[in-house]
């Protein structure tokens, strides 16, 4: 047996097709191993800094409707628990000119201890006190950007409301 590099390269060149399809599968494996084992880190950074810094509340509990706010403060009372915030859900589209997408709009209070939010830089920052805050990927989608006025259609078959955005988070 007799290795050729002249015979190699004939039938490389004989053959472009098939070679080619050898060396797109050969790099697209190679690829997917490299992101398979890089994957596991990149999860666990996202968990936990999604659950340190954006969402810190331990347990969510929702209500088919709407109570009172007294509710908040009955639960404090069941157990050995340090805070607890109302919170409201509102399945909506956005529509910004002929561009629009479907969302649950979420309503916290101006204090809330239960969840964070960055700008792209980083840098945290409060609810505003008019407005909302719309993640960077939406104002995307939208092409908005901070001070636009956008429309939100609530799904309940109540009035559309015309809202300013007042800030866009990471």
């Amino acid at each position: 047996f007799s290795f050729s590099w002249k015979l190699v390269l004939k039938n490389i060149f004989r053959t472009k097709k098939r070679t080619g399809l050898v060396i797109a599968g050969v790099v697209f494996t190679y690829g997917m191993m490299l992101f398979t084992f890089s994957m596991p880190a990149v999860i666990d950074d996202m968990m936990v800094k999604y659950f340190s810094e954006t969402m810190k509340m331990d347990y969510s509990v929702s209500y088919k409707a709407p109570l009172d706010q007294r509710t908040v403060q009955d639960i404090k009372k069941l157990g050995d628990i340090e805070e607890a915030e109302g919170k409201t859900e509102i399945p909506v589209e956005i529509r910004y000119g002929n561009r629009s997408s479907s969302l649950n709009l979420l309503a916290l209070s101006r204090d809330t201890v239960f969840y964070g939010f960055q700008d792209a830089n980083g840098i945290r920052i409060s609810l505003p006190k008019e407005g909302l805050l719309i993640s960077e990927n939406l104002a995307d989608t939208l092409q908005v950007k901070e001070g636009d006025r956008v429309q939100l259609k609530p799904y309940n078959g109540k009035d559309p409301v015309t809202m300013e955005i007042g800030g866009i988070v990471n």
